[in-house]
């Protein structure tokens, strides 16, 4: 996690969307309402529900079999009411495991890295003024591919794994390779969530990237 230092300096911006040439303006117009309506709902949940929240995920992810084996995790800083995960990028920490967190591309339509997470790792706010940490030799930067579980934020999720984000598409440029697989399922996506953020259906474009697993406040969610 970004040294509190750091995050106490971020004046926090939103993404702009990313195009949708694929969609027709009715459809790009519906999925604008409903992430607006959703992140309304998010950010209506109270510090101490959001926190309360935290923690029911964090346990439920310590008594996940798929959680405790693996060895390269990538998570995230939350922004915008996203679920926390200061705890859990702490518990990561305590553990074997090697923590990793996503930095944004240098150029725009690029995909993400993920840069590994270090007491002594250098860190830099982002265009949208996040904390993200500097790639070195100490605290090297990895193709996804080599993770084991990536940790996403969400919007929104239904039953079937699919997700919404911020509407930026970063996670979904950054994991097309997971689209084009039909056995070598690396890394796993986690998406981290409360439970007032799952609908019914959620309308899809051909960019999303479904998840393989949610995990919320209420307990583990897989796809069916």
């Amino acid at each position: 996690m970004a040294p509190l230092d750091v995050l106490a300096s971020q004046g926090r911006r939103q993404a702009t969307a990313h195009a949708g040439a694929a969609l027709s303006p009715q459809q790009r117009e519906a999925r604008d309402e409903l992430r607006r309506s959703l992140r309304q709902r998010r950010r209506s949940l109270s510090v101490a529900e959001r926190e309360g929240a935290a923690q029911n995920v964090l346990r439920h992810l310590q008594q996940w079999r798929v959680f405790r084996c693996a060895s390269r995790i990538a998570a995230y800083d939350a922004v915008a009411a996203e679920l926390p995960t200061a705890a859990l990028q702490a518990h990561i920490q305590s553990t074997k495991a090697e923590l990793y967190l996503p930095c944004l591309p240098f150029i725009k339509g690029g995909r993400m890295r993920f840069v590994r997470s270090q007491p002594d790792t250098r860190w830099r706010l982002n265009r949208y003024a996040i904390a993200e940490p500097i790639a070195d030799q100490r605290s090297p930067a990895i193709n996804p591919a080599f993770l084991d579980l990536i940790l996403l934020p969400l919007v929104a999720f239904d039953k079937h794994g699919n997700r919404m984000g911020m509407g930026a598409g970063y996670y979904d440029r950054t994991l097309e390779l997971r689209r084009w697989r039909r056995h070598w399922k690396r890394p796993l996506l986690i998406g981290l969530a409360y439970g007032c953020q799952q609908v019914d259906v959620l309308p899809t474009a051909p960019w999303d990237v479904p998840m393989d697993a949610i995990v919320t406040e209420n307990g583990i969610i897989t796809p069916h």
